[in-house]
């Protein structure tokens, strides 16, 4: 008995046209994920009580370059402020293209809802939400973990 083929009443130049519009479909697919922009700020953020990019009146407060255990340089761990949303954010900017994991942080000892964080994948820029000070005078810090692909593990703390 004679197995049975789906393609049997398809024209060999047939076939050929739905194997190339398939791997056509697949190259476009892949290479429109290779191009989406790397997440940043998603639902894996906890704690604080407002998305920076909501709030108007961000100024810098401290920033610190990044070195991986390579000793390689990948970006900035920055402290901000927002007027409009008054409070402090951690960011920070890679400069060595997305990283493999972000684990980012920002604490008081004082204050209403006063840690803030994200845990990122693939991201180039990761901030937290903003947190509450009881004083304008409270000290924070800034903590920041990161792996990258080629470079090893960067960490960071910065207080200001």
């Amino acid at each position: 008995m004679k197995a049975v083929n789906s393609d049997v009443g398809l024209t060999h130049s047939r076939r050929n046209r739905r194997q190339k519009i398939g791997a056509a479909t697949v190259a476009v697919l892949t290479a429109l994920l290779a191009l989406s922009p790397a997440a940043s700020a998603s639902a894996s953020d906890w704690g604080g009580y407002a998305n920076p990019t909501s709030c108007s009146g961000l100024s810098l407060v401290k920033e610190a370059p990044v070195y991986s255990n390579s000793g390689t340089y990948v970006g900035l761990l920055q402290i901000k402020w927002s007027s409009g949303c008054p409070g402090n954010y951690a960011r920070f900017q890679s400069s060595a293209g997305a990283a493999q994991t972000v684990a980012l942080s920002i604490q008081s000892q004082v204050g209403w809802k006063n840690k803030a964080g994200a845990d990122e994948a693939n991201a180039s820029t990761v901030w937290t939400r903003i947190i509450q000070l009881n004083n304008s005078s409270d000290t924070v810090c800034a903590y920041l973990d990161a792996t990258y692909y080629g470079y090893g593990k960067a960490s960071k703390a910065i207080c200001a």
